[in-house]
C-alpha cells in the first residue's frame, strides 16, 4: 500500500504558471473569479498584489498548478526582468499577460500606457525565450465591455497585431542562440469578469495546459455515441472550467477554437498576419455586427458552453451559501433534456440530448458505463 501511494506522489506533476501585467488591471480578480468562488461584483474589494502571491490548484491528471500572481507595480516588474530574472521565469509552463484594454485606448494620440505594455510584454517573452523555451504564452485583453462596441474588433485586431510583432522581434533577437527557435505559440483573448468571455478565455488556457485533456475526449465521442448525445460538455470539478466538449451540431469545427494552431502560431519570416489570426480569441457576442451561427435551425452562440460553467457554477456557489452540495442535476424541456453528475475526483459531465426517444435512465447508465473505462485507463504518460 506505501508503494502504491509514494507511486502517485511520485508521478504528480506540478506546472509554474505566471500572472503578470501592469498594477490594476484586474489579474487577483480574474484569480479570484475563476479559482475562489468570488462573485464578479464580490472582487471590487480586493487591494492590489504585494510581490508574488502564491496559489495551487490541482487538475485532473495529478496535475497541480502552481500559480503566481504577479504584482504589478512599476518597481515589481522591474525587479522581474532584472534581479529576480531568473527565479521567476524558470520552469514556466505558461505565462498569462493580462492588459488593461481600456488604459491603452489612444483616441487622444496618448499611446504611451500602450507602449509600456509592449515593452514588458516583450521583455516578459524575451526572458521566457531564454529560462523557459516551451512555455505556452496567453495574453488577455482585459475589461473589454468597457470599450464602446463599435470599436472592439478594430481595437483587438491593432492589439493583436502588435502583441504578434513583438513576439517576432523576440524570435529574431534570439535566432543566433544554440537553442533557436522560428516560432512561438501566442493565445490572445479579449475577456471581461461581467460575461463569459473570462471563462471561456481560460477554459481554452486549461485545455492547452492539462495532458490529461486527449485522454478524455475519445471518450466524449464514444458517450455521445452511446447516448445519441447532441453535445456534451466535461468541467473541471473546482472551478467548473470546460476543459473539452462534443457537439454534434458543430462536426466540422469540432475544438476550432481549442486547438487550431494556425490561428496561435507566431512564425519568424511571417510579416504579415490574416484577419482570422488577428479575430481570434474575440467572442462573437461582443462584436456588434457579428450574428450567432445556426445549424438546422438552431442558433448556436460561440461561448454558450462557457455560458453553462458561468450559470452552474453560480448556482453551486447559491447551494453552498444554503449548505447543500450538487451532487447531480437533471434537466427537461420540450426540446431536449440534460444531464450533470461528477464522471470522475476531479471532473463533471454534461450531456444533452434532443432525441425524445432516449430515455434518461439510458444516459445515466451510460455515463456510468463511461466512468468505469476511464478508472481502467492509465493515465497518459507524464513529461
Amino acid at each position: 500500500m506505501k508503494r502504491k501511494v509514494r507511486a502517485a506522489q511520485l508521478s504528480t506533476l506540478t506546472q509554474q504558471i505566471l500572472l503578470m501585467g501592469k498594477s490594476g488591471t484586474g489579474k487577483t480578480s480574474m484569480r479570484s473569479f475563476i479559482f475562489s468562488s468570488y462573485r464578479s461584483e464580490d472582487t471590487k474589494r480586493l487591494g492590489s498584489t504585494i510581490e508574488v502571491e502564491h496559489s495551487h490548484v490541482r487538475f485532473p491528471g495529478n496535475l497541480v498548478l502552481n500559480l503566481w500572481d504577479c504584482g504589478g507595480q512599476k518597481s515589481y516588474m522591474d525587479s522581474y526582468m532584472n534581479a529576480q530574472r531568473n527565479q521567476v521565469f524558470s520552469a514556466v509552463g505558461a505565462l498569462i499577460y493580462v492588459v488593461d484594454v481600456v488604459s491603452t485606448e489612444d483616441e487622444n494620440d496618448d499611446t504611451h500606457e500602450w507602449e509600456s505594455d509592449l515593452r514588458y510584454f516583450r521583455d516578459c517573452v524575451s526572458a521566457l525565450n531564454t529560462h523557459s523555451p516551451d512555455a505556452e504564452v496567453f495574453c488577455l485583453l482585459h475589461k473589454m465591455d468597457l470599450i464602446e462596441p463599435s470599436r472592439r474588433k478594430e481595437l483587438y485586431m491593432s492589439r493583436v497585431q502588435d502583441l504578434r510583432k513583438k513576439i517576432r522581434e523576440v524570435l529574431k533577437e534570439h535566432a543566433s542562440s544554440p537553442n533557436a527557435r522560428d516560432s512561438m505559440h501566442l493565445h490572445c483573448y479579449a475577456t471581461s469578469i461581467w460575461d463569459a468571455t473570462l471563462y471561456k478565455a481560460w477554459s481554452n488556457i486549461v485545455h492547452t495546459i492539462v495532458p490529461e485533456v486527449q485522454r478524455f475526449e475519445t471518450h466524449l465521442a464514444s458517450l455521445a455515441d452511446m447516448c445519441s448525445a447532441t453535445e456534451i460538455v466535461l468541467f473541471e470539478k473546482a472551478t467548473f472550467l470546460m476543459m473539452s466538449r462534443f457537439s454534434r451540431l458543430q462536426r466540422e469545427t469540432q475544438n476550432e477554437d481549442m486547438d487550431n494552431h494556425d490561428t496561435y502560431t507566431v512564425k519568424m519570416q511571417d510579416k504579415n498576419d490574416t484577419e482570422k489570426v488577428l479575430l481570434a480569441g474575440l467572442t462573437g457576442s461582443l462584436v456588434t455586427d457579428s450574428s450567432p451561427a445556426t445549424k438546422k435551425g438552431v442558433t448556436l452562440s460561440d461561448d454558450r458552453f462557457e455560458r453553462i460553467s458561468e450559470l452552474v457554477k453560480h448556482f453551486k456557489i447559491s447551494c453552498l451559501e444554503s449548505q447543500y452540495q450538487v451532487q447531480a442535476l437533471e434537466l427537461r424541456t420540450s426540446t431536449f433534456m440534460a444531464y450533470m453528475d461528477a464522471l470522475t475526483s476531479s471532473t463533471y459531465i454534461l450531456v444533452i440530448v434532443s432525441d425524445p426517444r432516449i430515455q434518461m435512465s439510458a444516459v445515466k447508465s451510460n455515463v456510468e458505463l463511461c466512468r468505469q473505462q476511464l478508472d481502467r485507463t492509465p493515465p497518459s504518460p507524464q513529461p
